[in-house]
C-alpha cells in the first residue's frame, strides 16, 4: 500500500519507531533521507529505493513547479507497518494525565484522628489527619 507525505528539509516521519528525516533537497524529484544508523538514501522519481525492511520510497510528482522546497515522498509498505509524520508520532507519545488525581497517582482525604477521635489534639490540631491512598482510576 502506498502513502504520500509532503515534507520540507529537516522535517521527519517515523516508520514504526524509526525516525527518518529529509536531510537535503536538490529538486522536487531528487532529495536525501537520513536514517538513525547514519545511512543516507538519495531518492529520485525513477525507481523504488529500499529504505527499511519491507519499506520502499520514491520521489513523487510535485503539485506545482514553484514548490521546490517541498518534496512528495511516496512510501510503499505493508499495511501492518505504522508510518506517521513526526509531529503526529510525537503527539501520540504524550503522557496521558488521569483526570481524578491529575497525574500524581494518589489521592488524599481527611479522616478522624485515631488519637483524639475528632476532638483535636497536639498531633492533629483539628481532629482530622490526611490519609493518602492510590488513585483507583489510573496506572501511575
Amino acid at each position: 500500500m502506498s502513502l504520500v507525505l509532503s515534507l520540507r528539509k529537516g522535517h521527519d516521519f517515523y516508520v514504526g519507531n524509526t525516525r527518518i528525516f529529509v536531510s537535503w533537497i536538490s529538486s522536487s524529484t531528487r532529495f536525501c533521507l537520513k536514517l538513525p544508523d547514519g545511512r543516507s538514501v538519495v531518492v529520485q522519481d525513477d525507481k523504488w529505493y529500499p529504505l527499511l525492511d519491507r519499506v520502499f520510497v520514491m520521489a513523487g510528482t510535485p503539485k506545482s513547479t514553484d514548490q521546490m522546497s517541498i518534496v512528495n515522498i511516496v512510501i510503499q509498505a505493508p499495511r501492518d507497518v505504522v508510518i506517521l509524520r513526526g509531529n503526529l508520532y510525537r503527539g501520540s507519545r504524550k503522557v496521558k494525565v488521569c483526570d481524578t488525581c491529575k497525574g500524581s497517582g494518589s489521592l488524599k482525604t481527611l479522616v478522624l484522628c485515631d488519637a483524639c477521635t475528632g476532638h483535636g489534639c497536639p498531633a492533629c490540631k483539628s481532629g482530622f489527619v490526611v490519609e493518602t491512598f492510590k488513585c483507583p482510576d489510573c496506572e501511575v
